[in-house]
């Protein structure tokens, strides 16, 4: 079942992406170039081909491990994963401990005082952090926590062997956006 989801998603991301409106090699090239520029952009990135042609051509080079140039700084998209992927899994490790360390206890201390009001409290908490999405929440942290209360940097990323004590500020208000769902949904 798992090839024809990914191919079926696969063709679905492929269409997605062509209907966004607006011409890439415009985007790409500027819109104050000359058309014949736009044309050989078109050329290079095979757009003047059809659809279908596109997509085989698409998929045989993600097969293959090419996943295309940025069509923002034109760097190619894989060297651009790398240089992000400490960060995505230094996030996702530290969400995934605060997680078990939030819901372990509250879990624990929820089912010794069963139909008391700190279990209430604890079953409204999960309930309001299994509905909010983690967009919205982290939205709504970094207004009271950075612009309200000044107490943490609204973005950016420090890394952790370079100053450990900022990265860790920088850290706190991602991982509590999404380890909290995380915590909650486990209890």
């Amino acid at each position: 079942q798992a090839i024809p989801t990914l191919l079926i998603s696969s063709i679905f991301v492929f269409l997605i992406i062509r209907a966004i409106p607006g011409d890439p090699a415009r985007t790409i090239v500027g819109l104050d170039a000359p058309i014949e520029e736009v044309e050989a952009v078109r050329v290079e990135l095979g757009l003047d081909q059809p659809i279908p042609i596109q997509y085989i051509r698409w998929i045989r080079r993600a097969l293959r491990g090419d996943l295309g140039k940025s069509a923002v700084n034109r760097f190619p998209v894989n060297e651009i994963i790398a240089m992000k992927f400490p960060a995505t899994v230094e996030l996702a490790v530290a969400a995934m401990l605060a997680a078990l360390a939030v819901s372990v206890p509250l879990g624990i201390i929820a089912a010794l005082k069963a139909g008391t009001r700190f279990d209430y409290f604890v079953s409204v908490l999960s309930a309001l952090y299994q509905g909010a999405p983690n967009f919205w929440v982290g939205i709504m942290y970094i207004l009271i926590f950075s612009v309200n209360l000044k107490l943490l940097p609204p973005s950016g990323r420090v890394p952790l062997l370079e100053a450990p004590a900022r990265a860790l500020q920088s850290l706190i208000m991602p991982v509590i956006t999404l380890c909290m769902p995380m915590a909650m949904g486990q209890m």
